[in-house]
């Protein structure tokens, strides 16, 4: 785009909208965007209008760039394709099209109340509003047709929600979020600018849906921007904002894989196809996507060059148009795995069900995302689920399990190391080299994991035991069970502690066995932690207390749970008075419990010696 095929005019959105029509809003736009803080900013900038009264002062709303575009359809011989300022421009037009809305009704009010002009004047102004400013008439000669068309179109994710809410026709729930946020626009601009001033008596009502119109039409300013070049827009695009509004990557993105399948037209409707729905949550949740992507495809971090990388990664200057719509595909296809993940979800169908897993095993990744929170391995469980089969991974998800739980959440060991680990372990896995991988086709076919092996996680699996040895070994952990792992030290303790003990309990089968080689969790129930209670032995608030349990009773061997179907009710009894209901728990720790006699502080020290050992054993990555 040159300077001279630019052509910036000053002129009220009024004009804008009867005169420049009609506007598109192109492929590679985003999706409404704003959120309830910038459509509040244009309430009470309009609120400020409507009480200077018309003429007295106007709004500068900044510039709205557009790309006048040859159309022999039209009635000029061109529309114009929105480049910036789509959020701006559609907010606008749901505000008129509630003034409208808002006038019908009034004037079916004033027609059902016996006044007939003033029925008429409510009419007259909402089909004024309609007919110059919501839509125009678009005629067809060759077919000897007419209709309403809308002078503005938003891109078609968007495009039916938006026009459903011009005409006010009812619009059903949604979890795209660009839907969302136009309903949410709607309704603040309702409440805020049409209720209250139209809740009294018809004149009052008129007088104030005649003040909004005019605040918008003709107090508004705008500078208008028209180039004459479609494929400029694109870059425009990259490098202008909409008011407080910023884009992410994901956007930056779309616009640039659009613009490389410009001229592959085919091409380009999938791509903005694929793009949609991997938009419908929302750009932040995929930029937050895609900085595990690219990690998990090269084995590198980035910083702040997130965009750039991604562009080179999933369209290089040398991809064809097919490879384009390939690496695309699969970006979709690992989001869709992210967001499960993510979860906490089980990322494999059941059709790719392994009989040695478990509902035990699958529910380890919940533990290990959401209850652990051990986003670190983010990438790393993206990247392993691209090349394992289920039992593959279950296996790798365990490990990761275990590793986090005793090395970052007990012993609250520097992630660095493991994160290094980590990312070796994305690069192995994707086949990656000092280059970046290519996205498209890095999965393995059904076929080829039959033939396969897989991976085995073997020099995975010694470099996390190599940083537990270095930073969270035996006696490091068993300082933390005793100073750290207490009732009153916290949530985030307590956490620790419900599943530390769940942990010992799921592996007692294993424990009583002797515990040689690998551990062996009992694998036949699975425990909500949520809802785990914990309980004191001695119990916290002891009547009498015991003086010999001051400062221990909240240490790990003075507490057991509860399984979530069982509630004991007797947390505050005697020792004597709880040994049978330890005894008919179904929780092996209880039953320990009730083959004691009484309880003393040297047993709770022998247990909480006994919990260490154990842990010790059975936290091993």
């Amino acid at each position: 785009m040159t300077a001279d095929s630019v052509k910036p005019t000053s002129l009220p959105l009024g004009v804008l909208l009867s005169q420049r029509y009609p506007a598109y809003v192109p492929r590679y736009q985003r999706g409404y965007a704003w959120e309830d803080e910038q459509v509040e900013d244009l309430i009470e900038d309009v609120t400020a209008l409507v009480a200077a009264g018309s003429g007295t002062r106007g709004h500068f709303y900044g510039g709205m760039v557009a790309i006048s575009v040859p159309d022999a359809m039209e009635t000029g011989g061109h529309r114009y394709e929105v480049v910036d300022g789509q959020q701006r421009l559609a907010t606008f037009l749901l505000l008129l099209a509630q003034v409208a809305l808002r006038a019908r009704e009034l004037a079916t009010n004033a027609e059902e109340s016996g006044l007939p002009q003033e029925a008429l004047k409510f009419a007259v102004l909402a089909e004024q509003i309609h007919d110059d400013h919501l839509y125009y008439i678009r005629y067809d000669t060759a077919n000897g047709t007419k209709d309403a068309a809308p002078r503005l179109r938003l891109n078609r994710a968007d495009d039916q929600v938006f026009q459903d809410l011009l005409a006010g026709t009812p619009v059903g729930p949604s979890t795209r979020v660009s839907h969302q946020r136009l309903m949410s626009a709607v309704a603040s601009l309702k409440r805020d600018l049409i209720d209250d001033g139209t809740s009294g008596s018809l004149p009052d009502a008129f007088q104030h849906l005649e003040a909004v119109r005019d605040a918008v039409l003709q107090d508004s300013f705008v500078i208008h921007i028209v180039g004459d070049s479609r494929a400029s827009g694109y870059r425009l695009f990259a490098v202008l904002n909409d008011r407080g509004a910023r884009l992410r990557v994901a956007d930056l993105l779309r616009s640039h894989s659009l613009e490389r399948l410009e001229a592959h037209g085919p091409s380009q409707e999938k791509a903005a196809a694929i793009w949609d729905d991997i938009l419908e949550g929302g750009a932040e949740a995929v930029d937050d996507f895609l900085v595990t992507y690219y990690t998990s495809m090269t084995g590198r971090r980035t910083k702040d060059d997130l965009f750039d990388r991604m562009k080179e990664l999933l369209f290089p200057d040398s991809a064809t148009a097919p490879e384009q719509l390939k690496a695309l595909r699969s970006m979709a296809t690992e989001l869709a795995t992210f967001l499960a993940i993510s979860q906490g979800q089980w990322p494999y169908a059941t059709t790719e069900a392994h009989p040695a897993v478990t509902n035990w095993d699958r529910d380890r990744l919940n533990v290990l995302v959401r209850l652990l929170q051990h986003r670190l391995a983010m990438p790393l469980l993206l990247a392993a689920r691209q090349v394992s089969d289920e039992k593959q991974y279950a296996e790798l998800v365990r490990m990761l399990e275990v590793f986090a739980f005793r090395y970052k959440n007990l012993c609250g060991a520097h992630v660095g190391p493991a994160q290094a680990a980590y990312y070796a372990e994305c690069k192995d896995l994707r086949g990656g080299t000092k280059s970046a991988p290519k996205p498209a086709g890095v999965a393995k076919s059904a076929a080829a994991k039959k033939t396969a092996p897989g991976p085995d996680f073997k020099k995975l699996r010694k470099a996390l035991q190599t940083q537990i040895d270095k930073r969270a070994g035996d006696q490091i952990l068993e300082n933390v069970i005793r100073d750290q792992v207490r009732y009153d030290a916290g949530s985030a303790a307590r956490t620790n502690m419900r599943l530390l003990l769940v942990t010992i309990e799921d592996h007692q089968a294993w424990l009583k066995a002797g515990g040689s080689g690998a551990p062996k969790p009992s694998k036949i129930a699975i425990t909500d932690m949520t809802q785990v209670s914990i309980e004191h032995i001695e119990p916290e608030h002891a009547n009498p207390p015991r003086k010999q349990f001051a400062g221990h009773l909240h240490r790990l061997g003075n507490l057991s749970y509860w399984d979530p179907e069982e509630n004991s009710g007797a947390s505050n009894e005697p020792f004597k008075d709880k040994i049978p209901l330890y005894a008919a728990s179904k929780v092996g720790l209880n039953q320990e419990l009730a083959t004691k006699p009484s309880w003393t502080l040297k047993q709770l020290e022998a247990r909480e010696a006994e919990l260490v050992v154990r842990a010790c054993k059975i936290l091993v990555p």
